[in-house]
């Protein structure tokens, strides 16, 4: 956890990943000086911030939770909408904060990715889909972009999964092999 000040606000970033997940806990009026700070015109175009080296997308509304604490304070969750369920373009996150007891593949993966891929799967490939997406390059439209089809993002304290499903035809592939081997 990192103590993080601006302009006499003081909050504490629990857990980020840039451009992904932020998560502060502080008094009220420090995270809503933070928050605007973060929305400011300034520092959306410029895409980062000297405030513990956040980085936002210039274009993105980022969707906030929030939680009272019983000692008073906020519990403020900043997520990338491609990180919500109703998330409508391909590609999706999943967070997973250190010391949570989590499943791997996360809760969630199964069903998030047979929305936005158009061929059948089945439930119980989950972990195969998983593994194969850890460990598989995707088809990109650039040729400098050679990323997993599932990518691993360490953060302080998160941990967030990126999965791609955009073109599909590797996950098609994917499901294919995995129907020849007899599911």
């Amino acid at each position: 956890m990192k103590k993080i000040t601006h302009k006499g606000a003081e909050v504490h970033l629990v857990a980020h990943v840039n451009q992904m997940y932020f998560r502060f806990i502080g008094p009220s009026t420090p995270i809503d000086a933070i928050w605007a700070h973060l929305n400011s015109t300034e520092v959306r175009k410029r895409g980062w911030t000297n405030l513990a080296d956040i980085r936002l997308e210039e274009s993105t509304k980022y969707k906030r939770i929030i939680q009272r604490l019983p000692s008073g304070l906020l519990d403020v969750v900043i997520i990338h909408p491609s990180g919500l369920i109703s998330w409508p373009y391909h590609d999706f996150i999943m967070v997973v904060e250190d010391g949570q007891d989590s499943e791997i593949p996360p809760g969630g993966f199964f069903k998030r990715l047979a929305s936005k891929l158009f061929v059948p799967l089945l439930e119980e490939w989950t972990s195969t889909l998983w593994e194969k997406g850890l460990e598989t390059d995707g088809v990109y439209d650039k040729p400098w972009d050679h990323s997993k089809l599932i990518e691993v993002h360490n953060g302080e304290g998160v941990t967030v999964y990126q999965a791609h499903t955009s073109p599909t035809e590797t996950w098609e592939k994917i499901v294919q092999n995995i129907i020849k081997k007899g599911g």
